[in-house]
């Protein structure tokens, strides 16, 4: 799902923003050190001699997000063209998480670490080595005004985004050979119950009930800590992750399911690209649905064990549960840990 969403956002972000001017580009004068020059800012990237591409890792898209513009939708870079040439060869800060993934276990995390800032909405762009500011590029074939032979011609470019289902993993990994898995969670309106009552807990402990003013007044330690607290405390039945989107509706920041957006085609861009394999709900699913070969009815037990499962993970209703184990009968899997764990993959990151 957090794949989607933000591709939905990103694409629709571009296809409606004024295009920057084809001037503003990348010069490659010295090889080693290309420069990428944009309207607020100057960035030097570095050449990948090995996959002959030009990188740079860090280049800023949106404001700091903390204090004033925390939980608002991203607003413009500043002007810091007069701060001379950033380096962009390194990888800069990721958000908050609030876990590892199971690097360590999450009591063990430490949510204040010094990689995660809230000023974190940087891109990492690779672009081919054989184009140039000016002229033709080192081939002969192409300049960087989009002009080959006197012919209007635009590079593809292949936006990825980073799984994490909302929780956790930063961007800053070489991932040019990989895709993310598509995550699907369960949405529904920001005045429904789970989103009131989670803001409530959530604010409450930071002595802000339902004050979204006074939340953003709070410093970044204080709100990261709270954020992996409620994150190893998390009790809510019926959610697949911690932290999930909700629908604002018409004037909002998301305005509409965005799973249902997707299945109607009313996203910007043509074409996206997802990845994820026969396991991938496994990691959702615990080994206890393992039913014990000495059970006198298994496959009765097996249905027991996984609706639990199943109605502890989604808002399910009994119905629902019934049809889901019908349409998954345990005969046709290993055993019932494969079959739930192909059920969260299919409801999770099918599409």
């Amino acid at each position: 799902m957090r794949s989607f969403v933000y591709l939905s956002l990103l694409l629709g972000t571009v296809a409606q923003a004024k295009p920057i001017a084809r001037n503003h580009d990348y010069t490659t004068s010295n090889p080693s050190e290309p420069i990428l020059s944009l309207p607020y800012a100057t960035y030097q990237g570095y050449h990948n001699t090995t996959s002959n591409l030009y990188v740079w890792k860090s280049i800023r898209f949106a404001a700091d997000t903390s204090g004033s513009n925390r939980w608002r939708e991203a607003q413009p870079p500043v002007d810091e063209r007069n701060g001379g040439v950033q380096d962009a060869t390194q990888w800069p800060s990721q958000c908050p998480q609030a876990t590892s993934g199971g690097v360590v276990s999450k009591d063990q995390y430490d949510p204040l670490q010094a990689i995660d800032n809230e000023d974190c909405l940087f891109l990492s762009v690779w672009a081919p080595d054989d184009v140039s500011l000016k002229g033709k590029g080192k081939n002969g074939k192409r300049k960087n005004d989009g002009s080959s032979g006197g012919k209007k011609e635009l590079l593809p470019v292949l936006v990825w985004i980073h799984g994490g289902g909302w929780d956790l993993r930063p961007h800053t990994h070489d991932q040019l050979d990989k895709l993310s898995s598509p995550y699907f969670v369960p949405m529904g309106s920001c005045g429904d119950a789970f989103w009131k009552n989670q803001f409530a807990d959530f604010s409450s402990k930071a002595n802000c009930t339902n004050d979204l003013e006074c939340l953003r007044s709070q410093s970044t330690e204080r709100l990261k800590t709270l954020n992996h607290e409620h994150y190893v405390n998390f009790t809510y039945s019926g959610r697949p992750s911690v932290f999930e989107p909700c629908i604002e509706g018409p004037g909002g920041y998301l305005q509409y399911n965005t799973v249902e957006q997707f299945l109607e085609g009313k996203v910007a861009g043509r074409a996206a690209i997802v990845g994820s394999n026969y396991a991938d709900g496994s990691t959702f699913v615990p080994t206890t649905l393992r039913v014990p070969t000495n059970t006198t009815d298994i496959a009765t037990e097996a249905d027991t064990r996984l609706a639990t499962v199943l109605k502890s993970k989604w808002p399910l209703t009994d119905d629902q549960v019934s049809q889901a184990l019908s349409l998954y009968p345990l005969g046709a899997f290993k055993d019932n840990y494969e079959r739930g764990g192909v059920i969260f993959t299919d409801a999770v990151f099918g599409w």
